[in-house]
């Protein structure tokens, strides 16, 4: 007798402690973004909070703009003054409010967007950018938003993984480039 219930504690202990494809074990590899877990991953906890409204660093030149957080916005964009075109690379200067700089990035892409007024063809380009701790290259719309409050939007391009939006906050963040950020990137002779 007591030999039996040894044999069933032990059966039940293995049946607890080895993983059963039945009993519905997960496997890490399968789960993606989007679905919801017991357990947050480790990359779920270093999204950033952020408000409606943040300040963003265009790297290298070290400008600090205000920008607004929109979800609803596929890409960012970047107030961009005076806009010309030559050889695939977009000559522009940024508004007088924030230092009136003349830059020149290459195009990598050109977008249908919708406007007030119908719909138009803009550049996109390569920039990059710190928001909040963190930096990273994203394309970014040119465009004369000199009618808008803030001269650069914040779309899901940037948002994307990086980020969680709390509409009912603003400057939730303090933008600071991480040590060393422009030591390591292009100089501004090369755009």
């Amino acid at each position: 007798m007591q030999r039996g219930l040894v044999f069933k504690l032990v059966f039940l202990l293995c049946l607890v402690a080895l993983p059963s494809p039945t009993r519905g074990e997960s496997d890490d590899s399968k789960i993606s973004d989007s679905t919801e877990v017991g357990v947050p991953s480790p990359k779920k906890l270093e999204k950033v909070v952020l408000g409606e409204v943040e300040e963003v660093t265009l790297v290298p030149w070290g400008i600090n703009l205000p920008a607004r957080i929109d979800t609803g916005a596929d890409i960012s964009a970047l107030d961009a003054r005076n806009i010309r075109i030559w050889k695939n690379v977009a000559d522009f200067k940024l508004g007088k409010p924030y230092g009136g700089l003349q830059l020149r990035l290459p195009i990598v892409e050109w977008r249908q967007v919708k406007t007030s007024v119908g719909s138009d063809t803009r550049p996109v380009v390569e920039i990059g950018i710190c928001l909040g701790p963190k930096f990273f290259r994203t394309h970014a719309l040119l465009g004369d938003r000199s009618q808008m409050t803030y001269p650069f939007l914040v779309g899901r391009n940037i948002l994307k993984g990086r980020f969680i939006v709390d509409a009912s906050n603003a400057k939730a963040v303090h933008t600071v480039c991480p040590p060393g950020v422009f030591l390591g990137e292009e100089s501004t002779s090369r755009w």
